[in-house]
């Protein structure tokens, strides 16, 4: 039988059984206090490795899960960079056809002023 080597080995194993020991049909009686450790009957042996069994395919499973959503969020994170990305470039477009309109009417308004100026000196004289 193995031995704890140190009390929260104790803790945990006992916390343990008496967690197994409401869910299977050993009772409490099936452990046995020795020096040293705990003895358990048969019984209460196989439902213990049954439910650390049963715990190890949980944890497999739920490492498993969380694997694939991290696979799938990483996915969503580089979809959502791209389409920020492409928003931005969209939007430098947008700004860089905005200003050339502005600089064009300044421009022009500027072009018409010089005329009217123009005509209208030409036509004070």
């Amino acid at each position: 039988m193995l031995r704890p080597k140190n009390g929260l080995m104790t803790y945990l194993l006992t916390v343990s059984l008496l967690l197994l020991s409401g869910c299977s049909q050993s009772t409490a009686q099936d452990v046995k206090r020795v020096p040293g450790g705990y003895l358990l009957s048969e019984q209460a042996m196989r439902d213990t490795v049954a439910g650390w069994t049963a715990d190890r395919e949980s944890a497999r499973v739920l490492r498993q899960g969380m694997d694939e959503l991290r696979a799938e969020i990483a996915a969503q994170a580089e979809d959502t960079r791209r389409l920020v990305a492409d928003l931005r470039r969209e939007l430098a477009a947008e700004r860089a056809a905005y200003n050339r309109r502005i600089r064009r009417g300044r421009a022009q308004g500027l072009l018409l002023g010089l005329m009217i100026g123009a005509a209208g000196v030409a036509i004070a004289k």
